[in-house]
């Protein structure tokens, strides 16, 4: 179905999968257990997918693959280490809309 004619360890596309999937997952308070849940079944599906798309069209082996979504997971969760002080402040901030509406119901006199 595919045709690759050049090197193909480890797939691009696992690899960007799999960071994006531990990027977007850093991104949700751990407060909110259920939307991590989501997020980590969603994240699993979309790599399980990649897996799947990416050995059946024959554009990489199942190894490149596993191996792209390896080297992926470990580039975003060292990532998410080195900027685990930043985001647990984000954490603890409230939205900026939220701050708006807190205004806005306590207007100064």
């Amino acid at each position: 179905m595919f045709t690759v004619d050049h090197g193909s360890f480890p797939s691009g596309h696992a690899v960007s999968a799999a960071v994006a999937a531990v990027t977007i997952l850093a991104l949700i308070p751990p407060a909110r257990r259920g939307l991590r849940a989501v997020g980590f079944v969603v994240a699993a599906i979309l790599l399980i997918g990649i897996v799947w798309q990416r050995t059946l069209i024959n554009a990489h082996w199942f190894s490149d693959t596993i191996a792209g979504i390896l080297a992926g997971l470990g580039v975003g969760l060292l990532l998410q280490w080195a900027f685990w002080p930043g985001l647990q402040r984000d954490f603890a901030r409230r939205p900026g809309f939220a701050r708006g509406r807190a205004r806005a119901e306590h207007p100064a006199t």
